[in-house]
């Protein structure tokens, strides 16, 4: 089997946690709230990670909740 087709065939190894490696697309590690697993109704597994980045055209979401005060 040639090493190409072999090489397609291994499996992805996990992220070692604490290696100052970042893969391009995901937020920066000190950016990062929290992260939750989510498992679909077919059974695949997804990582939800949740930061404190917003895009350049969004407004940010306020801090706290504003309550109207009673008459």
């Amino acid at each position: 089997m040639p090493q190409a087709a072999k090489a397609k065939q291994q499996k992805r190894k996990p992220a070692v946690k604490g290696t100052t490696t970042q893969r391009p697309g995901l937020p920066a590690a000190s950016s990062i709230q929290s992260v939750e697993k989510f498992r679909s109704p077919k059974g695949k597994v997804y990582r939800i990670i949740r930061t404190n980045e917003t895009d350049a055209d969004e407004t940010p979401a306020p801090s706290t909740p504003r309550r109207k005060r009673k008459s």
